[in-house]
């Protein structure tokens, strides 16, 4: 399912673990850069952004990044 679709239905979806808690600052199907993105397509970019990196990155982090290589590759 594309992220645009999701529409909030938090705890429904396949990427909620790099989502924040409902309604906080992150929220992953209400950013515009990804509303064309599928679920398991964003779940492949992290994994592979996460596998570069030796610490952890926050999941904001990790949204920032995509968008940029999102918006980069248009």
């Amino acid at each position: 399912m594309l992220i645009g679709e999701l529409d909030q239905h938090c705890g429904n979806c396949s990427i909620m673990e790099y989502c924040a808690e409902p309604f906080s600052d992150l929220c992953l199907c209400g950013k515009s850069d990804l509303e064309d993105v599928e679920e398991s397509d964003y779940k492949k970019m992290a994994e592979e952004i996460q596998s570069r990196n030796k610490r952890h990155i926050s999941n904001s982090t990790m949204a920032d990044r995509i968008c940029r290589k999102l918006c980069k590759n248009r």
